[in-house]
């Protein structure tokens, strides 16, 4: 279990872990007092980056480092993005007063401003208090978002006066949907009734009288039902009318 070691114990510690190449460039490339130059794990880290980082990577974190800007950013996702190219250059190689410009140059203006107020002299309380302060400016303009939004939604005149139009429109298309459906049951309600009013039943060939015929010798409940399912009232065939019933004679007790 490892508990908090000073800056030389750190680096002892380190180089116990080194492997292969960075092993033999410790025990065979640096001299003793190469080694005891080398008193905390920031130095050993440059001194790794120094001896097997490409060159052209600390060149290509430079230049990101030259074009690095917050923008519309969180800070803390800036500081997140400076601090990872800042690893990849080294803080020795770059300076600390370098790093603390190029920090100060991609803040924003009021942020950097801000900073400046203070006078902070090193890179670490550059961080510190750009994080502090961002982070109040961001629950700061959340904050007066939540507000404008609370007060737009109850205590603005426009937005009720928007709310009561809105209400008074879908009502006037709810009443002339309503009315436009209660005209048309009416009209055809009333064209109902008016043909109802018409006729009296079907018979064949068309609409029958409301009175059901008087046939001699033949029973109304009779003549009815032959007239209901279409058959001649005299004599109660489904091939002929009335009119033309060739029994008339013995129907109506009358001779041709």
């Amino acid at each position: 279990m490892l508990f908090e070691l000073n800056a030389r114990e750190s680096v002892r510690f380190a180089v116990s872990r080194l492997r292969g190449a960075a092993l033999t460039w410790w025990l065979d490339e640096l001299s003793s007092a190469e080694r005891a130059a080398i008193s905390d794990s920031p130095a050993l880290v440059t001194a790794l980056r120094g001896r097997f980082q490409h060159a052209t990577t600390a060149y290509t974190a430079r230049q990101q480092l030259d074009k690095l800007q917050q923008g519309s950013r969180g800070v803390n996702e800036y500081i997140a993005d400076f601090q990872r190219i800042v690893a990849q250059i080294g803080l020795p190689s770059l300076g600390e007063d370098n790093a603390l410009f190029a920090f100060e140059r991609g803040l924003r203006s009021n942020l950097a401003e801000k900073l400046r107020e203070h006078g902070v002299r090193t890179l670490r309380e550059a961080i510190a208090m750009a994080a502090r302060v961002g982070s109040l400016q961001q629950a700061g303009a959340a904050q007066g978002r939540a507000a404008a939004v609370n007060q737009m939604d109850v205590g603005s005149d426009d937005s009720a006066s928007r709310l009561d139009r809105m209400e008074a429109v879908l009502n006037a298309m709810a009443s002339r949907s309503t009315d436009g459906m209660g005209a048309k049951t009416q009209t055809h309600h009333g064209y109902t009734q008016q043909r109802e009013s018409q006729r009296g039943g079907h018979g064949r060939g068309g609409f029958r009288p409301r009175a059901t015929p008087e046939v001699p010798g033949v029973p109304e409940h009779v003549v009815r039902q032959r007239w209901d399912a279409q058959q001649c009232i005299r004599c109660g065939s489904g091939e002929h009318v009335a009119r033309a019933c060739p029994n008339a004679t013995s129907a109506f007790g009358q001779g041709k």
